[in-house]
């Protein structure tokens, strides 16, 4: 089967290598039909190389969608031809934090595209518990940001008395744009700071509005909640989210920073207007169903924007151009871009 094989940052190829086998652990075989590139999958093919103790498979790739092509022995409600979209975290369901709902926290926790062989591959193995049938083939493709939109559901749960809020959000791209759909209800005002000027018209289908960044200094103390979706390797956002946060204000990092990073950031601003500044790592349970669950159920029957998200489809032999054209996002204004296979 073809797959990209990563190997360093700026070195990654596609090959063919054997096709994956079910086993006692993966016990079903998916065809892939797309997958998302994740920012934290640029990170890794442009800017840092993980860790080997971290990253143990060298096939990345985690917003997957396929069909069912084998089963093992013991899988009872997943058959063959099922279309699903596979939930990339592996948890054990037993531990304490597990018992807690804190699956992104399991102690025994496993990952696609990073413990396991990734979705850039015409085929992938995972276990039956991380698949949710797709019933409706037209909502294939939008299925695929459920991995992206359990985050905005996970950051809405982290909020929990959000409602008559003032929110904004710093960076545009696939997180802070699903934030602003899930966030957004009648009672929310919703601004998104960016970098992309189409983003304002995406927007008016979710009643969000649209800022160019540049201006951000005109609204210090403006805001009741600040989402942090940019990360990356610079200060300059996580600086802009504490001047324009209230005080008694709350501030929640989604964006990815590297392993290494150092901020360059006085916090005594922060310090004085007593802010909260909280984390994002993936997504977790609610009421005892997975937050990516809840993500698929929202894109399938709610999502105004989800399709507007999605802005080119390359073919898996193009992955090298898909990678280019995320570099050039600047210019040709991509939200996500997706591999098919």
């Amino acid at each position: 089967m073809k797959a990209v094989i990563y190997k360093n940052v700026n070195k990654y190829y596609v090959n063919n290598i054997a096709e994956p086998q079910i086993n006692t652990v993966l016990d079903v075989k998916i065809k892939v039909l797309y997958c998302g590139i994740c920012g934290s999958d640029i990170h890794k093919l442009l800017y840092e190389k993980p860790n080997l103790d971290y990253v143990k498979t060298d096939v990345l790739g985690h917003e997957i969608t396929g069909i069912v092509t084998e089963i093992g022995d013991n899988v009872k409600q997943i058959k063959k031809g099922d279309l699903v979209v596979i939930e990339p975290l592996l948890y054990c369901n037993n531990c304490a934090m597990c018992q807690k709902g804190y699956i992104q926290f399991c102690e025994n926790l496993k990952s696609l595209g990073k413990d396991f062989q990734g979705g850039f591959a015409e085929y992938i193995i995972a276990n039956e518990k991380q698949l949710y049938k797709i019933s409706n083939k037209g909502n294939v493709k939008i299925s695929t940001l459920s991995d992206p939109y359990s985050i905005a559901i996970h950051i809405r749960n982290i909020m929990k008395n959000f409602q008559k809020s003032n929110i904004a959000i710093i960076g545009d791209g696939i997180i802070g744009m699903s934030c602003a759909e899930v966030l957004k209800d009648k009672l929310n005002e919703i601004t998104v700071f960016g970098k992309h000027e189409n983003r304002r018209e995406m927007l008016k289908n979710v009643n969000a509005k649209y800022v160019d960044i540049k201006t951000i200094n005109e609204y210090n103390n403006h805001f009741d909640y600040v989402i942090e979706a940019v990360g990356g390797r610079q200060s300059s956002t996580l600086y802009n989210s504490i001047n324009i946060c209230k005080p008694k204000g709350s501030i929640i990092v989604s964006g990815v920073y590297d392993n290494n990073f150092n901020f360059d950031l006085s916090l005594r601003n922060a310090f004085y207007k007593e802010l909260n500044i909280i984390g994002c790592n993936s997504f977790e349970k609610e009421n005892n169903i997975s937050e990516f669950k809840i993500a698929l159920d929202f894109l399938n029957s709610k999502s105004k924007l989800a399709d507007k998200l999605i802005s080119k489809i390359f073919p898996i032999t193009q992955f090298s151009e898909a990678v280019d054209y995320i570099k050039n996002r600047k210019e040709n204004n991509c939200v996500k871009i997706m591999i098919k296979m």
